[in-house]
């Protein structure tokens, strides 16, 4: 498999997990949480080897965004799709 061929599998990979999630248009949506980029490779790690650029192309080619806590904490603002 060439490099091509497997970013491309990894970024396939990402996209089926954030099947059971959307974009949540802020904090205040009902089930809106913000995941980091860690938790997400944290939930994938034993399915492969993915580095964090792999997480955040994914993630921004699909309309995530990020999004900011007071306290300073930050990831990507998303809910599960059941609340959609």
């Amino acid at each position: 498999m060439n490099k091509q061929e497997k970013e491309v599998s990894l970024q396939n990979l990402v996209e089926q997990y954030l099947q059971e999630w959307v974009p949540a248009a802020a904090l205040t949506d009902e089930g809106a949480v913000v995941r980091t980029t860690d938790d997400i490779l944290r939930d994938l790690d034993d399915m492969a080897d993915l580095e964090p650029n792999d997480v955040a192309m994914t993630m921004l080619s699909l309309g995530f965004r990020s999004a900011y806590y007071p306290d300073g904490r930050h990831g990507w603002l998303m809910k599960p799709r059941q609340f959609v």
